[in-house]
């Protein structure tokens, strides 16, 4: 029988939680995270979902910029047991109408029960009201940083 991902996760961090297992580059700087790490920020997130109420097999859509945040709400979004949908954070070298498209157009074919962005991104996501009741929540980064560990 497959074993999940989540539990393959788990137990390596259990048989090695010191292991260095992520080179990340951070404003300039390289961040090295272990498996503890990893699991420490990830589960800020899962915490968040599971207040959140997405369940197993939800999607979630994360729209945030490479990094820690993207790192820690992928691998939370799948100890959660939910589905995690990448899309690109929005910048400068976007069309921000072809940009807005997009988002809907990955809404209507995935059915997110929450987005996981920034606080600052609120605005420029501020149409998916139109999307409730289908979506749940969004997560901002800034509260799950919050959360204690």
């Amino acid at each position: 029988m497959k074993e999940n991902f989540s539990k393959q996760l788990l137990s390596r961090i259990e048989k090695n939680p010191n292991r260095q297992i992520l080179h990340v580059l951070v404003n300039g700087e390289y961040v090295h995270l272990t498996y503890s790490e990893l699991l420490l920020g990830a589960k800020k997130y899962q915490f968040a979902l599971d207040q959140a109420g997405i369940l197993s097999t939800d999607v979630v859509i994360l729209i945030l910029m490479h990094g820690l945040d993207l790192i820690y709400a992928y691998f939370g979004t799948i100890l959660n047991g939910s589905i995690p949908s990448i899309m690109p954070y929005l910048t400068e070298k976007l069309f921000p109408d072809k940009y807005k498209q997009d988002l809907r157009a990955l809404i209507d074919i995935t059915k997110p029960k929450a987005v996981i962005t920034y606080k600052e991104f609120i605005q420029e996501i501020g149409f998916l009201e139109n999307f409730k009741p289908s979506i749940k929540a969004v997560v901002l980064t800034e509260d799950v940083s919050q959360i204690s560990s």
